[in-house]
């Protein structure tokens, strides 16, 4: 227990000072195994130093005993020699306490490494993560990742803080103990050697099949968190449309498929337990009936340095062997299902060259040539888009024309191609992602509301000191009004998970709170006005849109009429392309299409107001 503690406690304070070299994706994806094991090679020679120094004296040890046990029993005439069985058991204890020292080094230094490993892959796996393509977020459950994070990193890191000490501590006395016996007592090896090879190989194949049901279980697993959280996040729709019993039964036959792995696990697991704790028997019954059938004499000694070697020294690793290679197996699995991740296509299309653009003060955002092709089909075609310092420009347009995502482009999460892409004079094709969206406020459609009390969904900084002034004030401007029996605590109460008591309008309120508390100066609001009523709604471009956001810069798509005569241009959307610029009053009196479009938009509005 205090080994424990004061392992934990040095992993922690050493693993601050070491920084390892990140990789790049495409290195971790093809060898994570590998480099696990070779990072860090003169700490990992180390290692094996620390395991074959103290397997050695591990192995003194015994033959001191040897010495100790021959001399006391012998028929010595005059009195025992004390001062040579003194010098052998104090041999023998030293041998065995620095035996036992250096692995508690190895440990330490195994432990140490672990927990730089944890903190390497973990920020790896977190960057790839944030860089990958919308493409590829799609084709993988939210799930995956959790599982990824949660088990396969540690079964990795288990690989150095866990196995490797043993490993090399195991290793070496297979080899050893054979050697031993042989130098001791002069025997063929042969007989023993074909026990231990016999056993490891049954051991193997035991640990392999345990291998294979423990990455099923992992595999299992997975899938029914998938479907229990796509159960949860749909529960209501479902019960709506009486699916909660094929949803449920969906469960259920996941469920039992786990359940049946892990019977065999758990069946194969107890074999494999139960044959490594005999294997030592057999090992020791074959190495004393060897020395006996082919030695004249056999001292006690002898016999006690026999037992020692094959029943104490040599037992340890064959007992943990086998779930030695069942967290080697379980590692290797877990490597393979990293690299996978690693695999997947990242936003390679960033840190473009751009050519150079001559730009006027008063410009906010200019953006020339923007198009994105995805498997084949045109999605945005060659849009051109300028936006003054606080110009208020609303984008409109039949459902699927490219608008929501025309705003995801400008925030680089849509893999669009750029000309030129300027944002406060400067190229932001040279950004990074965090310096470019820093110069935005994004409000989705959709409200995204934390499982956090409210202060923290709208200051988004986790347990800093945020000014409660600063707070109500975008709160008020958000025209967020506290409900006494929901939001009883004020900005200190508990919002559920996807803001499951608040309602549609509510979440979109806090979002343009969270926007406004940012203070960037470029605003991206995508229909953030689609849950509000009427009266919510002039208040909110009133107070908030048009009022404290007057000298910002808004982007706002919108199916909204009541917004349209407000805005200074409005941008007309049609399979990805702009194809109409101009004040309302402008369009209204030229353009047939625009009188059409808010035709259609106000018959749906109509339809949807009660």
């Amino acid at each position: 227990m205090i080994d424990s503690f004061v392992i934990s406690k040095l992993q922690r304070r050493l693993s601050k000072e070491t920084v390892i070299p990140p990789l790049s994706s495409r290195e971790l994806a093809e060898g994570l195994f590998a480099h696990v094991f070779v990072m860090r090679p003169h700490v990992r020679l180390f290692i094996v130093g620390l395991a074959l120094i103290s397997a050695l004296f591990g192995l003194l040890g015994p033959y001191c005993q040897k010495l100790f046990v021959d001399a006391i029993l012998q028929d010595f005439q005059n009195d025992l020699p004390i001062e040579y069985l003194l010098m052998t058991i104090t041999l023998a204890f030293g041998a065995l306490l620095f035996s036992q020292t250096f692995a508690v080094i190895c440990k330490l230094v195994c432990s140490r490494e672990g927990a730089l490993l944890n903190r390497w892959l973990a920020r790896a796996l977190y960057a790839h993560s944030l860089k990958l393509s919308q493409s590829s977020r799609r084709t993988r459950p939210t799930g995956e990742f959790v599982n990824i994070f949660a088990q396969d990193v540690s079964a990795v890191t288990m690989m150095v803080d866990e196995l490797l000490p043993i490993a090399v501590m195991s290793l070496i006395p297979f080899f050893a103990a054979p050697i031993a016996v042989w130098l001791y007592f002069s025997v063929p090896v042969l007989p023993l050697f074909l026990v231990s090879f016999a056993s490891l190989v049954l051991l193997f194949g035991m640990a392999y099949r345990q291998a294979r049901f423990f990455t099923a279980f992992k595999r299992l697993a997975s899938d029914r968190l998938a479907v229990v959280n796509e159960w949860l996040q749909n529960i209501r729709i479902l019960r709506i449309l009486g699916w909660t019993e094929v949803f449920e039964e969906k469960i259920f036959a996941k469920r039992r498929l786990e359940t049946d792995n892990r019977l065999a696990m758990v069946t194969n697991g107890s074999g494999m337990s139960a044959f490594s704790q005999v294997a030592p028997g057999i090992i020791s019954i074959t190495g004393i009936a060897t020395v006996v059938f082919t030695q004249a004499t056999v001292t006690p000694g002898e016999i006690f340095a026999l037992l020692w070697v094959l029943s104490v020294f040599l037992s340890r690793p064959i007992r943990s062997l086998p779930f030695n290679l069942v967290m080697l197996l379980d590692g290797l699995t877990s490597c393979r299902r990293l690299e996978t991740i690693f695999r997947l296509p990242t936003e390679d299309y960033l840190y473009e060259e751009g050519r150079a653009v001559k730009l006027s003060a008063d410009v906010a955002l200019s953006v020339s040539g923007l198009s994105l092709e995805l498997e084949g089909k045109t999605l945005l075609d060659k849009i051109d888009l300028h936006l003054k310092h606080g110009e208020f420009v609303a984008i409109v347009g039949e459902v699927g024309a490219g608008k929501s995502l025309l705003l995801d482009s400008l925030l680089r999460e849509a893999p669009a191609k750029f000309l030129s892409y300027v944002v406060d004079g400067q190229n932001a094709l040279q950004w990074s992602l965090e310096i470019l969206r820093s110069h935005f406020a994004y409000v989705p459609q959709e409200g995204f509301i934390m499982s956090a009390s409210l202060r923290d969904n709208i200051a988004f900084n986790y347990g800093a000191k945020a000014d409660d002034k600063d707070l109500l004030k975008a709160l008020e401007l958000a025209a967020f009004a506290f409900d006494k029996t929901a939001l009883k605590d004020g900005l200190d109460t508990e919002i559920g998970e996807r803001g499951v008591n608040l309602s549609g309008g509510q979440r979109q309120r806090v979002s343009l709170a969270r926007a406004y508390y940012s203070q960037r100066n470029i605003l991206l609001l995508d229909d953030c006005l689609s849950a509000v009523d009427v009266d919510t709604e002039k208040k909110l471009l009133d107070d908030l849109i048009n009022g404290a956001w007057k000298k910002k810069t808004r982007l706002l798509v919108t199916h909204r009429l009541s917004v349209l005569p407000l805005v200074d241009r409005i941008l007309v959307m049609r399979d990805g392309a702009i194809i109409l610029d101009g004040h309302y009053d402008e369009l209204m009196a030229s353009s047939d299409e625009f009188r059409q479009l808010t035709s259609t938009l106000d018959q749906k509005q109509s339809k949807a107001t009660p």
